[in-house]
């Protein structure tokens, strides 16, 4: 078991291309490591902190990415698709 050095948290309104890159290569992982299944809609994410006019995208979106120094080791998304 690792042991966590360097611990912080980024929470963001969106994700950007960077953050589209670090979640997807840590869902690799989970998903090679843990045999899990997940469904973040990062693709859709990254479109909807891009969109111009933001009554279109997502509203409300929250992006908890926990690092580990510069090593992303944790993501949680929480977005409301206008309900």
């Amino acid at each position: 078991m690792k042991v966590v050095q360097k611990p912080w948290i980024m929470l963001k309104e969106n994700i950007d291309q960077e953050d589209h890159n670090l979640i997807g290569m840590l869902q690799e992982q989970c998903i090679k490591e843990d045999q899990t299944a997940l469904k973040l809609e990062l693709d859709y994410k990254l479109g909807a902190g891009i969109e111009e006019n933001h009554s279109l995208g997502i509203r409300y979106i929250n992006e908890f990415m926990y690092f580990d120094g510069q090593q992303l080791i944790g993501y949680i998304g929480i977005c409301s698709f206008g309900g």
